[in-house]
């Protein structure tokens, strides 16, 4: 079954580089209904730390494996690979430094934080329109699909979110759940086929 899911992939990955994909931008109209604020809330004695970090994302500094890089413009390389290392750039495109952003955001109410935060996603979304290979594999949408439906449960209600961002996050959202619920991987199982059952069910 693993080597059969692998052919699978390996030839989807072919056809998926010769489509051109378009994004559906839902229309910004206000908060969805039944949209639950749900993911962890940081600890008080935690919250300094995520105000630091978003701090050095604000200022383009995204740093995982003890390796950090610098972009400008709140506009990383989706693909860049520090020392040819993927795992780094898996961990850029999981997105879980929006953590920090959102938890700096909520304690401070400072608009910069926010302003980072949609920038990144706007980048991510445009920069990816469908298929690449570490930007959707599938356990990375599943990593980030996580991560912004926490974004959204927490933001859906913000004006300035709603009016720069939901429309894109939604249409992006659905568009990468289909993705992921057509491609479970079952070529790998075991944690990553978890985190995709997770992802599924979060969204």
């Amino acid at each position: 079954t693993q080597i059969v899911w692998r052919i699978r992939g390996l030839i989807l990955q072919q056809l998926w580089k010769t489509q051109k994909r378009t994004l559906s931008i839902f229309p910004a109209m206000g908060s969805p209904s039944l949209i639950l604020t749900f993911g962890f809330i940081p600890k008080p004695a935690c919250l300094q730390d995520h105000i630091l970090r978003a701090d050095q994302i604000c200022k383009g500094e995204f740093l995982f494996l003890n390796q950090c890089m610098i972009f400008q413009d709140h506009s990383p390389d989706w693909n860049v690979s520090p020392d040819k290392d993927r795992l780094w750039t898996y961990n850029l495109n999981y997105f879980e430094y929006a953590y920090d952003l959102l938890w700096a955001y909520r304690a401070t109410e400072q608009r910069s934080y926010l302003d980072c935060l949609i920038q990144l996603v706007q980048a991510w979304i445009m920069q990816n329109p469908f298929w690449k290979p570490i930007s959707w594999n599938p356990y990375t949408v599943s990593k980030r699909l996580i991560v912004w439906t926490t974004l959204l449960g927490h933001l859906k209600d913000d004006p300035v979110f709603q009016q720069r961002c939901l429309g894109h996050l939604l249409a992006s959202l659905f568009q990468q759940a289909d993705f992921l619920a057509r491609n479970p991987e079952y070529d790998i199982a075991n944690n990553h086929l978890i985190t995709n059952a997770r992802a599924l069910i979060w969204i």
